[in-house]
């Protein structure tokens, strides 16, 4: 970590530029040493805010997954692949790169009850998982359950630093509710960011 020492001017002091110097000499010393205690590596949320760094595939198609409507929550005992207007909620395929420049996958997705304000009889749940064949291999991804008591707003976000062993993957929402009223959700929305590490 760099830390600058501050030579001060004292009560007394003959007319030089001494002190000033040291302290300047200080800084420039210094500099070279300034790591991440000093500064936050990429401290606005990660990102490279250069121009064409950060964007969304949202014009290809199944790259970008909006609904509004009204869909059940699927009353299961464990995961499926969330449908909504009888379609699955998923998105894919998007490409990335772990060479020059490598490249991380920001996955997003957020989705509303159609009532914010009654109580569930049982939690409703929601996870993010991710394949990179596009089929039925899909596995989960850690750290993205959430869970609904209420009729609340889900949001999950999730970097991707690792999308895959292949350079394409696609991500899809599982959903259950172990017995219940199957809840219904009144809008999904399901996208990527594409942004260099």
């Amino acid at each position: 970590m760099a830390r600058v020492t501050v030579t001060e001017i004292e009560k007394n002091d003959g007319v030089a530029i001494i002190r000033p110097n040291t302290t300047l000499t200080s800084w420039t010393n210094q500099s070279a040493a300034v790591d991440d205690e000093n500064v936050a590596v990429e401290g606005i949320d990660g990102r490279n805010v250069v121009l064409g760094s950060v964007y969304v595939d949202e014009t290809a198609a199944g790259k970008i997954f909006t609904y509004t409507g009204t869909t059940q929550v699927i009353n299961v005992a464990d995961g499926t692949i969330q449908s909504a207007g009888g379609n699955p909620v998923r998105i894919g395929p998007f490409t990335y790169s772990l060479s020059t420049p490598p490249m991380m996958l920001k996955v997003t997705c957020c989705l509303a009850f159609t009532d914010s304000s009654a109580l569930l009889a049982a939690p409703a749940y929601f996870k993010l998982y991710k394949s990179t064949d596009g089929g039925a291999a899909y596995v989960a991804i850690g750290g993205t359950t959430r869970a609904a008591s209420r009729r609340q707003s889900i949001n999950i976000t999730h970097l991707d630093r690792a999308a895959g062993s292949s350079n394409q993957v696609y991500y899809a929402l599982y959903a259950w509710q172990a017995g219940g009223l199957n809840p219904a959700i009144g809008r999904i929305e399901f996208f990527v960011e594409k942004r260099l590490k």
